[in-house]
C-alpha cells in the first residue's frame, strides 16, 4: 500500500510539472501584448532600413567611381564611410539615448538619415559622397540604438530572446534588400530610389512622433555601462557579438575570393550570400524562441559547436558542392549568436535597473571593430598560413568561448528546475 501510494504521489507530481511546462510553452506561443506590438514593429522597420542603407551601395560603386572620379582608395573610403560613421556615432547615440529618451533618438536618427540621403543623391563630388555616407552611418547608429533600447524597455522578461530574434531577423532582411534597391537605383535612377527610401523614413519618424514616450529606467551613462560589465551575462553577450563580427569579417573578406578561385561567377557568389542571409533571417527568430524556452546558455553552446565544426570544414573543403553549404551553415550559426548575445545584454541591464542605450552603443562599436580587425588579420593569415587558417582561428575562439558559457547554461537549468518545483 505504501509503495502504491508513493507511486501515485510521484505520478501526480510528474503530471503537475508537465502541466506547468505546457502552460509556460503555451504562454510563449501567444501573440505579444497589444500595447507593445507597435513598438516592436517600428523597431523592426528601423533596423531593416539601417541595414538596407548599409548594403545598398554595392551595386552602385562602379557608377559612383566613374561619375565622381574616385580611384580604388577613394572607393574603399566610400565603402568604409558608413561603418566608420556607425562606430564614431555610437558614443553620442548612447549618451543621447539616456538624455533624450529612445523615442526622440529614433525620430532624430530617421530624420537625419532621410535628409542626408537626399543630399547624398544630389552630390557629384567624391568628397561630398564620402561625407554624406559617413553622416548616414552616424544617423543610422542613432536610430538603431534608439530602436533597440525602446524595444528593450517594453519587452517582457520571458520574451526578450524572441523579440531580439525578430528584430535581428528583420535586419538580415534589410541586408538582403539593400543590393536589390541598389540594383534598382542603377536602372531607374538613384534619385527615385533614394527619394522613396527617404520618404519612408520620414513616414516612420511621423509614426514614432504619434506614439507615447516609453518608460525607461534611469541611466548612469557610460560609467553605468562599464559597471554592467561586472555581470557575467553582459560580458558574454558582448563577446558573442564580437565573435559574430569576427566571423563576418573572415567570411566576407576571404570566401568570395576562394569561391571565385574555384570557378564561381560573381552572380553565383551573390546567390550564396543571398542564401546565407535568408537562412539567418529564418534562424534568428527560432533561436530567440529557443533561448527564451531553454535558456541563453544552452542555445549558445549548440550554436558554438555547430559553427566551429562547420568553419573548420569550410576552411579545408575544396569541392563547391561542399564549400557552399558549409559556408552557409557556418555564417548562419555564428551570425545567430547575436540573438542570445543581445538578449544577455538586455537581461543584464534589466537586472541592474538601468538604461540600455550606452551598453547597446558599446555593442555596436565592438561588433564593427571586431569585423574590421578580423578582415585585416584574415588577409594576413591567408597570405602567410593559407586559406584555412582564419577559419580555424574563429573555430578556436568559438571552442574557447564554450567553457565561459557553461555557468550560464547551468544557471538557466537551475532556474527552470526551481521554477518547476
Amino acid at each position: 500500500r505504501r509503495l502504491r501510494r508513493d507511486r501515485l504521489e510521484a505520478r501526480a507530481r510528474c503530471c503537475d510539472r508537465i502541466s506547468i511546462l505546457s502552460n509556460v510553452s503555451d504562454t510563449r506561443r501567444e501573440p505579444l501584448p497589444a500595447q507593445i506590438r507597435p513598438v516592436i514593429r517600428l523597431a523592426g522597420l528601423v533596423v531593416l532600413t539601417d541595414t538596407l542603407f548599409f548594403a545598398v551601395l554595392s551595386p552602385l560603386l562602379n557608377g559612383y567611381a566613374e561619375s565622381a572620379h574616385l580611384d580604388r582608395a577613394g572607393v574603399g573610403l566610400l565603402v568604409a564611410a558608413y561603418p566608420l560613421g556607425m562606430v564614431l556615432g555610437a558614443i553620442p547615440a548612447g549618451l543621447l539615448a539616456s538624455r533624450w529618451g529612445s523615442r526622440r533618438l529614433v525620430i532624430a536618427g530617421l530624420a537625419v538619415t532621410a535628409a542626408v540621403s537626399l543630399l547624398f543623391t544630389a552630390s557629384s563630388s567624391g568628397s561630398a559622397l564620402i561625407i554624406f555616407r559617413f553622416l548616414q552611418g552616424a544617423a543610422g547608429a542613432s536610430s538603431w540604438t534608439g530602436a533597440m533600447s525602446w524595444a528593450s524597455s517594453v519587452s517582457p522578461p520571458d520574451r526578450r530572446g524572441e523579440i531580439v530574434g525578430r528584430l535581428l531577423g528583420l535586419s538580415v532582411v534589410g541586408s538582403i534588400l539593400g543590393p536589390v534597391f541598389g540594383a534598382a537605383a542603377s536602372l531607374i535612377g538613384a534619385v527615385w530610389v533614394f527619394g522613396a527610401i527617404a520618404l519612408s523614413l520620414a513616414v516612420l519618424a511621423v509614426i514614432a512622433m504619434r506614439m507615447p514616450n516609453p518608460a525607461q529606467a534611469p541611466s548612469q551613462g557610460f560609467t553605468g555601462a562599464f559597471q554592467l560589465m561586472t555581470d557575467q551575462r553582459v560580458r558574454i553577450g558582448l563577446w558573442l557579438i564580437a565573435l559574430g563580427g569576427c566571423t563576418i569579417g573572415v567570411i566576407n573578406s576571404q570566401a568570395p575570393l576562394e569561391l571565385s578561385a574555384l570557378g564561381m561567377t560573381a552572380v553565383g557568389i551573390s546567390i550564396v550570400y543571398l542564401a546565407m542571409s535568408g537562412a539567418a533571417a529564418v534562424v534568428s527568430p527560432l533561436v530567440g524562441r529557443q533561448s527564451d524556452r531553454n535558456g541563453r546558455g544552452r542555445i549558445t553552446l549548440v550554436l558554438l559547436v555547430v559553427a566551429a565544426l562547420s568553419m573548420v570544414a569550410a576552411g579545408f573543403a575544396t569541392p563547391l558542392v561542399l564549400v557552399i553549404p558549409l559556408l552557409i551553415v557556418a555564417g548562419t550559426g555564428l551570425e545567430a549568436l547575436y540573438v542570445p548575445g543581445s538578449a544577455l545584454l538586455w537581461d543584464g541591464a534589466a537586472k541592474a535597473d538601468t538604461g540600455t542605450g550606452e551598453i547597446l552603443a558599446m555593442a555596436n562599436m565592438i561588433w564593427a571593430g571586431a569585423m574590421a580587425i578580423a578582415s585585416v588579420f584574415a588577409g594576413v593569415m591567408v597570405t602567410s598560413l593559407g586559406y584555412s587558417s582564419p577559419f580555424i582561428a574563429v573555430a578556436v575562439l568559438a571552442c574557447a568561448t564554450a567553457p565561459a558559457v557553461l555557468p550560464i547554461a547551468r544557471a538557466d537549468r537551475q532556474e527552470r528546475t526551481s521554477g518547476v518545483t
